[in-house]
């Protein structure tokens, strides 16, 4: 059986990280699960989704701190109409 309300709440979650990103320039999970309130980890899957169906392109935000290197997402410019 399908949840419904499950289906329902993962399609909002994309709407809202798709509008978000129409307005950011670049974003990383983080900085979008603080911005919109949800956690980093579903803010990831939304992000990851985003770019699987060809919506959102990411790169690895360059920094000079050492460790593991954030990943950064933004609405594909052929789909931005600002």
């Amino acid at each position: 059986m399908i949840d419904i309300t499950r289906t329902f709440d993962e399609i909002e979650g994309r709407a809202k990280v798709f509008y978000y990103l129409i307005g950011a320039e670049w974003s990383t999970a983080e900085e979008t699960a603080n911005d919109l309130d949800m956690s980093r980890s579903q803010a990831d899957r939304l992000l990851r989704n985003l770019y699987e169906v060809g919506v959102a392109e990411r790169r690895k935000r360059e920094t000079d701190s050492p460790g593991r290197p954030q990943i950064e997402y933004r609405i594909t410019p052929s789909l931005d109409s600002n």
